[in-house]
This record gives structure tokens, sequence and C-alpha cells, in this order.
């Protein structure tokens, strides 16, 4: 299931937009393919940054994650028009971008399932290392 829908685009977006955004045919309609693609682009987007903490796809979906994948698709609407974006659609999107950062990195938690891998404790996002014994030190360089 997505995060978001044509609908919920259209709450922030009006028909004549969207229009304009998806309609290269020129019917006057909306193109609900481009719209979808749009989405499913949102939809990757918030599962490439929720994935090592949380099963995706989120389920159910924080508000805050519908609110971003309807910017997020907006943003890749007005993406196919390279000459047509707005500043407050860049800012958005980087606002929302820096967010799933933060949701990625562990600094913001979602009320959602955490990963197998998670839960179990395999992976906390901390960087784990190793390293051999050593070979040499002062009690062993006499043996050489």
């Amino acid at each position: 299931m997505a995060y978001c829908t044509k609908e919920d685009i259209l709450d922030k977006l009006d028909e004549e937009s969207l229009i304009q955004l998806t309609d290269d045919e020129g019917t006057g309609t909306v193109n609900d393919g481009r719209v979808d693609k749009a989405i499913a682009a949102a939809d990757a987007t918030i599962n490439f940054y929720c994935r090592n903490l949380y099963l995706v796809p989120l389920s159910p979906a924080p508000d805050k994650i519908n609110q971003i994948a309807v910017n997020i698709a907006i943003y890749e609407l007005y993406s196919r028009r390279d000459d047509t974006m707005p500043d407050t659609r860049k800012d958005k999107y980087n606002g929302d971008i820096r967010t799933l950062e933060k949701v990625s990195d562990g600094k913001i938690k979602l009320p959602c399932q955490a990963s197998a891998s998670t839960a179990e404790g395999e992976h906390s996002g901390e960087l784990m290392v190793s390293t051999r014994s050593k070979q040499f030190g002062p009690d062993t360089v006499d043996k050489y």
C-alpha cells in the first residue's frame, strides 16, 4: 500500500497544476500513470531511508510519513519539468530528506515495527570493528 494517494496530492496541489505536471499529451486531464509513478518514487525513497531500522513498507504509516510522501511525490512531478520547480517545493523536499536521514540514523523514532535485525540487536547503527590479538609485545619479544 502506498504512503499517499492522488487525493492526498490534490489536497496540497490544485487539479490544474496536477494536470500541467502530468498531461504531456494535452488531453486536459491528470495522467494517473504519472501520478502513480511519482507516488512509487516517494515510497521507494521513504523505504530506502527506513529499511535498516523498520520493516518496510511501514504499516501502519505514521501521519508524518504520509506528509513526506505527498511532498516527495509532488517534487517528483515537478522534477519532470526542470524549469518550473518552485523554491518552496525544493525546500520541503530537502527538509523531508533531512528528516528521513534522522530516521535512518535512529535520531527520530517512528511508531512502527522495528526490523528483525534491529529487534534482535544485530544492527544498532553503530560501526562494529574487530582486531586480531597481538603477536608481539613486551612479554613475547624475548622469545624471538
